[in-house]
């Protein structure tokens, strides 16, 4: 079970791979689609969708960059704090007498 979830885990971590599960999803998609509606319907139905992809990619990448300014910004802070402690720490021992 351990090595189902790691290989699943490796799958889902490649790009190109996500890219290829999407493509085939899409055609199967694509071919549900085409077997019920006609041609017409078939073309509104998949614009539909490819825009909501789209919309749901630039959530997303908006949302990485948020998190990722955020991340910056709060580790700049700890980097500050573990810097101040260590001066403080030196500070001590050289008040220390030999």
């Amino acid at each position: 079970m351990k090595q189902i979830i790691n290989t699943t885990i490796n799958f889902l971590s490649s790009k190109l791979n996500l890219t290829i599960l999407q493509c085939l999803l899409y055609l199967v998609l694509g071919y549900m689609l085409r077997v019920h509606y006609s041609w017409s319907q078939f073309g509104i139905i998949f614009i539909v969708l490819i825009g909501i992809q789209f919309i749901t990619h630039v959530k997303g990448v908006s949302q990485g960059m948020v998190m990722r300014q955020i991340m910056e910004e709060e580790s700049h802070k700890l980097v500050k704090f573990l810097k101040q402690i260590e001066d403080d720490n030196n500070n001590v021992d050289d008040d220390l007498p030999n």
